[in-house]
């Protein structure tokens, strides 16, 4: 604003009527209140600007004698009871251009009676100005709806009765859901404190009760970070049993950014099922959802707990050619890519 002199200016998005202040340097709150409450709909400028209809390049830029004389402007309502009281402002150079919703974006900056109006180099740099300004807000836009998105799957994973958690490569904690920290206060599974020498610190990290199973996952999470397909440990709790399920949070390849340094995964999907209690997908479930036969049934339902096709087979007085035969049917009905993914189906959180 000061680099084109300027005292006063404002910047709001303009949908069905609604003023949607984005800034107002050099406003009072009390001013920026009654153009929002009121004035809007007398500003001679806006005005002029909703005339205009998004255009190939979405930009107009104006001079406001253009649109309206001094003398003319002198008589409006909108100077005698709001600019003249409440900015000072009387000259003022303006643009509006549209973001990707449709929405219609004003601009104008002021500058005072007894200064000089703007003139025409002034239209011509703010319309050099103004597809940066665009693309901002653009780009803050599309932030604000991933951080909503990313607001309502956090809200969906805190609701699961499943002990679900997000790590990093190095076992951080960077989410875990209530039935999560129900289960680390139970004794199923530990936080610790990160006490790496690099990366931030405050963190938690997960611990598991046995070494040797702390091992296997350690080793679990570094692969599953790089790409792996997960996997499933079998852990000892009291009288039962849990599973503890390490997955991928996407199946999709990262992408390659232009210097040519590829970008990990990185985190890792954790769900912790407790074998004491029935899991939801039943049978029936099974059977509705997907279709399987009763057989493909017993065998994805034998799968839990990370058994592998060996045990299975053995379990059902199979070959372990059958087995596989089966499995794959169950990929392919379920749409699931891997027996870890389908585990993670089955476990129903």
């Amino acid at each position: 604003m000061r680099c084109f002199g300027g005292t006063t200016g404002i910047l709001f998005l303009d949908a069905s009527g609604k003023v949607v202040p984005v800034a107002a340097p050099g406003f009072s709150e009390h001013a920026l209140r009654l153009y929002v409450e009121c004035y809007h709909r007398v500003d001679v400028w806006a005005s002029h600007a909703r005339r205009f209809e998004p255009e190939q390049d979405g930009m107009r830029c104006f001079l406001g004698q253009e649109v309206i004389s001094a003398a003319e402007l002198k008589e409006t309502r909108f100077w005698r009871d709001f600019l003249q009281s409440e900015t000072d402002a009387f000259h003022m150079v303006g643009a509006t251009f549209w973001l990707e919703s449709g929405t219609r974006v004003v601009m104008a900056l002021y500058r005072p009676r007894a200064a000089a109006a703007f003139g025409v180099s002034d239209k011509r740099r703010l319309g050099l100005l103004v597809p940066h300004l665009r693309n901002a807000l653009l780009l803050a836009n599309r932030l604000t709806q991933a951080e909503e998105l990313a607001g309502v799957g956090f809200a969906a994973l805190e609701a699961l009765s499943s002990s679900i958690a997000i790590l990093d490569r190095e076992r951080r904690v960077l989410f875990a859901n209530a039935a999560m920290e129900r289960s680390v206060a139970a004794g199923d599974v530990h936080f610790g404190p990160d006490g790496s020498a690099v990366g931030p610190k405050g963190h938690r990290r997960l611990f598991l009760a046995d070494p040797a199973d702390q091992k296997r996952f350690d080793i679990l999470v570094a692969q599953t970070a790089k790409g792996g397909a997960g996997a499933a440990i079998r852990l000892l709790a009291g009288e039962g049993s849990l599973t503890l399920l390490v997955m991928p949070l996407s199946c999709q390849p990262p992408p390659q950014p232009a210097w040519g340094e590829g970008i990990s995964p990185g985190n890792t999907l954790i769900i912790l099922r407790n074998h004491a209690y029935r899991a939801a997908l039943d049978g029936e479930v099974l059977r509705t959802l997907f279709g399987l036969s009763d057989t493909e049934v017993a065998v994805a339902r034998s799968l839990i707990g990370g058994r592998t096709a060996e045990v299975v087979a053995a379990k059902h007085g199979v070959s372990l050619a059958t087995i596989r035969t089966h499995v794959r049917h169950i990929l392919e009905k379920s749409g699931a890519q891997s027996l870890r993914e389908l585990e993670g189906i089955l476990a129903a959180p």
